[in-house]
């Protein structure tokens, strides 16, 4: 199905959900009051043909404001405006709103509700998210899940939808899930079906997409190996720790808001606060809303509901939070706890092991199914949404703009949002707790970049900032591990009486004898009732590399010349940062040998972000070291002369082919992993997804690019390589190759004396070797002997210090990277040089033709090969692949290109997995990763068995990849972790 299509839909259907302009203006209402008064007409009259005329005009001024509004806000391409307006009639149309909204009022009459007419919309807009609902959801074996059938009409109402198929519904609710939190579908769906607040039992706000038949396949254990830990996290915990904040910014003091994200977050805390005290303790003859809050809380609580419910703008005088609030906080712990309603309002339902989110929602729908009138409550309510929404909209991206750098931005504003709020440690837990979700996940991979105040003052000497790289890594492990154990005690004691326990282990914490493990082995000797056999994910933890760029490689004062000063130390230069990687790898391998059974939780490494900052020569170095046997030993003694363990292998994988600015470039650095790091079977590719997408449609899509000179002509020095050192045979020439490759030196060294396509072979496999210091110092000492100021024409030199200005402040006499003939060793040296930095970025523009076509596809045929028959394994992201990458749809997506087990003759069998990636910006997890790929495998018509077949081996592909070796119960994990815990809290680390 067109995704754009959908987008288009959903842009319409939902748009009284999650835009906060309509907090003080909606134009539907306003389009819908133009009808109601012309309706409200004697159309017999002739008397009235003027004031017809005059509200005729206002509907049409009414309609084409509404359609104007509805496209500004569509980010697509909108087919007409007319399109638009139907699909708004479709969903909101006109005589069903009259007819529902004059049924209302008469209620309101009876019951002498003084609330305006206006207001009944609201209750119109409840309805539509009750057919959304109806139409998606279901429960299949007591969790929520996708309704893979249409409603009958008659019986739950038509279905909203215009799909019977799963695929469709499956496209549809991963379209949904990133335009609204889906927490209100699944509470709207659980009221109306009539079921108490238990079904709420371990509710997240992702729902499951498996059917009974993919459930059961996947009942033999899946494993995620691709979890980015600062976006592991559901968007409701950001939302509960905002709400906290929103208040916590007023305690103490007079306060007035000049953000207006903080007054709406301020009142929606607020709200959240009076509705679960209001929905929590009713009182007989209860008070309406509205009234309620004048009589219980009056001030500027009162103040903040009103203008809520009327869209006011409100001016924010200075006025404290009524003192009675605090004290009431106070002593029921919401000072202390992130989910303060949860330990306040609900503190009984917190075995129920779901957010007080869910439980406020939970309350506050079923208030407003039973009391329609109420349409104060409602209104308010719905205001609460839009403005929840509204914050939602700005971390989950949509994939109308692909690449990683808008996807930074969405990652970004999550991590911040998060820590803002929740803080590094709240995230940490809650990412546990959301995978514990899935119970069929055995193994869970969360990956975590080193801290990135590592700036010691000498970073060519590891010995000289060891010690500073062991104590970021220890704190940052000790922070993950505590948590984890947190996460275990929960899962087999419970939350309250792991609060118990947490709260008595802290007392005892500074003692002498305070130990962990000792603590762990009481809690399991004294309580009998905790289960150590709960099954939950096995942790394993990757570090991960920072691609990222640097103006320092553009300034003079950061050259290979100064390596050695102190101005460069602390610099982000490439030479730097590629020898900072290198001591973090060496610290990650002592710590892997230092710590018993660390290596089994330590298993692996990546370099992630932006693939087009860094090239993967950059992280060479490090990579290599972690296999050296200098650092990487098998054996290690730990606790003594006469205890000894075997260390695990770590694990390699790297995000590459992922965002590329040409298709060679993608293939490229596959290539360049593959070979610069020494790759081994089992190592791994995250996302990868150049080796699966259709080349012909690539080029379609691609007529001309904008690419780095450098980039250009490295392509194609890695293709003439194949051709001519290798022996690959490709459908293109070497002597054209040449050729274009000489038009590329010409612009960047201009004087080529001595220079061949092979040495600039030759310097361009040299990025991938680890001794660049050694060559750079080697070729400094020989510069200062062998260049003098008789070396040079003096105009010449002038005319070139002038070119080089302001990058270098050398003086071109010590600069020996200008001075013909150019050998290998100063080629590498233009690497570390601001003044090449600056040539080897200049961008030029690629053409693209259809001839190309042809070694295109062989050199991803080639490389697929190479993955297949070397044992490695490809980290697919269905819904990240589809956000960030060039493709159009899940039956596009590169998986069906590299693992072809359903094309006719199928070649390609590169082993892959399936994984989520970042939860928190594409609202998914791995179960519902492998859904979206079986359906699109079942809409193209496939027989289930082979379907079902190849997701199994999918699925076992994820086991066997897995960096962590053994599924371990929760007593062993719980042990082990404890005692790791131990030996990070000893001084003398």
């Amino acid at each position: 199905m067109n995704r754009f299509r959908i987008n288009q839909i959903m842009e319409t259907l939902l748009f009284p959900y999650c835009d906060d302009n309509l907090l003080h203006r909606d134009l539907l209402l306003q389009r819908c009051m133009a009808y109601r008064e012309f309706l409200k007409l004697n159309h017999k009259d002739l008397s009235l043909g003027e004031e017809k005329q005059i509200i005729s005009g206002k509907f049409r001024d009414g309609t084409q404001a509404f359609i104007h509004y509805l496209v500004s806000r569509n980010k697509g391409r909108v087919k007409a405006y007319d399109d638009i307006l139907l699909l708004c009639d479709y969903y909101y149309p006109l005589l069903d709103i009259n007819r529902f909204m004059e049924k209302l009022q008469k209620q309101k009459e009876e019951k002498g509700i003084p609330y305006p007419y206006e207001d009944n919309i609201t209750l119109f807009y409840f309805k539509n998210l009750q057919r959304i609902a109806e139409s998606l959801l279901t429960y299949r074996d007591g969790v929520i899940a996708i309704r893979n059938w249409n409603n009958q009409a008659g019986v739950l109402g038509d279905d909203i939808f215009f799909t019977n198929h799963t695929f469709h519904k499956v496209e549809i609710w991963n379209i949904l899930s990133r335009r609204m939190v889906t927490d209100l579908l699944i509470v709207i769906f659980a009221v109306d079906s009539g079921y108490s607040k238990a079904v709420l039992y371990e509710q997240k706000p992702q729902i499951s997409l498996a059917d009974k038949l993919l459930i059961k396949c996947l009942e033999r254990g899946m494993a995620e190996n691709h979890l980015h830990f600062n976006a592991g996290f559901d968007y409701e915990s950001i939302w509960i720790c905002h709400m906290k904040i929103a208040i916590w910014r007023t305690r103490g003091s007079r306060f007035q808001f000049t953000d207006p994200r903080e007054k709406q977050q301020f009142q929606c805390a607020v709200f959240r606060f009076l509705a679960a005290r209001f929905l929590s303790h009713p009182n007989g003859e209860r008070l309406s809303f509205l009234p309620w809050v004048q009589t219980q809380w009056d001030g500027i609580f009162c103040s903040c509901m009103e203008h809520l419910y009327t869209g006011n703008e409100y001016c924010w005088k200075e006025q404290y939070i009524p003192p009675e609030f605090w004290t009431y906080w106070e002593k029921n712990g919401g000072l202390e706890e992130t989910d303060y309603l949860l330990s306040c309002e609900y503190v009984n339902d917190v075995e129920l092991k779901t957010s007080s989110e869910f439980l406020l929602l939970y309350h506050a729908y079923t208030y407003v199914k039973k009391h329609p009138w109420e349409t104060a409550f409602a209104s308010i309510f719905l205001q609460y949404i839009r403005m929840k929404n509204s914050l939602f909209g700005e971390i989950q991206q949509g994939f109308f703009i692909p690449g990683l750098r808008h996807f930074q931005e969405y990652f970004k504003r999550a991590k911040n949002y998060g820590q803002k709020s929740a803080g590094h440690s709240g995230l940490m837990l809650d990412v546990f707790r959301s995978q514990a979700k899935l119970v069929n996940l055995k193994k869970l991979e969360i990956r975590i970049a080193p801290s990135d105040s590592i700036k010691a003052e000498d970073c060519f000497d590891y010995e000289r900032c060891r010690s500073e790289i062991l104590n970021l890594l220890y704190h940052q492990l000790k922070d993950i591990f505590y948590l984890y154990r947190k996460y275990l005690l929960e899962a087999v004691a419970g939350v309250k009486k792991t609060k118990e326990l947490l709260s008595w282990e802290d007392s005892l914490r500074g003692g002498i004898d305070f130990s962990y493990q000792k603590l762990t082995n009481y809690m399991f000797k004294h309580y009998p009732g905790l289960n150590h056999n709960e099954s939950v994910p096995t942790l394993g933890i990757i570090y991960h590399f920072i691609k990222w760029e640097s103006l320092d490689n553009l300034s003079g004062y950061c050259c290979w010349k100064g390596i050695e000063e102190t101005s460069v130390k602390i610099s982000s230069h490439k030479f730097i940062l590629r020898q900072r990687m290198v001591n973090t790898a060496k610290a990650i391998e002592e710590i892997r040998q230092s710590i018993p059974g660390l290596s089994q939780y330590i298993v692996g490494v990546d370099a992630a972000s932006d693939e087009n900052a860094m090239e993967p020569w950059m992280f060479s170095s490090a990579y290599n070291q972690m296999r050296s046997r200098i650092n990487a030993k098998p054996v290690a003694a730990i606790g003594g002369p006469d205890s000894y363990e075997l260390i695990q292998n770590i694990g390699f994988t790297y995000h590459v082919g992922e965002d590329f600015r040409h298709i060679l470039s993608g293939l490229r650095h596959i290539d360049e992993v593959i070979e610069g790091f020494h790759y081994k079977p089992g190592d791994r590719l995250g996302h990868a997804i150049a080796l699966g997408i259709s080349i012909p449609q690539w080029i379609a899509d691609n007529e001309i690019l904008p690419v780095p000179l450098l980039e250009h002509m490295e392509n194609l020095l890695w293709i003439w390589g194949k051709c001519t050192e290798e022996g690959l045979s490709l459908s293109v020439h070497p002597e054209v190759l040449e050729e274009q490759i000489f038009q590329c030196a010409e612009k960047i060294y201009q004087r080529l004396e001595g220079i061949t396509v092979r040495m600039l072979y030759k310097a361009y496999k040299a990025k991938f070797t680890e001794n660049h210091r050694t060559i750079l110092e080697s070729l400094r000492r020989y510069e200062k002997n062998a260049f003098t100021e008789t070396n040079t024409n003096s105009d010449d030199r002038c005319h070139r210090l002038e070119e080089a200005a302001p990058y270098c402040r050398y003086g071109q006499n010590d600069c020996g990277s200008y001075q013909p003939p150019w050998t290998v060793e100063k080629l590498i040296s233009t690497f570390y040089c601001p003044v090449f930095e600056e040539k080897y970025s200049q961008i030029i523009l690629v053409p693209i033709s259809s001839r190309d076509e042809t070694y295109y596809q062989e050199l991803q045929t080639y490389l697929l090969y190479k993955v297949e028959q070397r044992g490695i394994f490809v980290e697919t992201n269905p819904t990240s692949n589809l956000t960030i990458g060039d493709f159009s749809d899940f039956q596009s997506h590169p998986i069906f290109q590299m693992n072809s087990k359903f094309s006719e003759g199928a070649k390609n069998q590169v082993m892959v997995t399936v994984n989520s990636d970042d939860p928190a910006v594409f609202h998914t997890n791995v179960e519902n990763e492998l859904a979206y790929i079986y359906y699109a495998a079942e809409y193209s018509g496939y027989p289930k068995e082979v379907i079902l077949s190849w997701i199994d081996q999918i699925r076992q592909n994820g086991m066997e990849a897995s960096f962590i070796k053994k599924v371990k119960s929760a007593g062993q994990l719980l042990e082990e972790i404890s005692r790791i815990l131990d030996y990070i809290d000893q001084p003398s680390l």
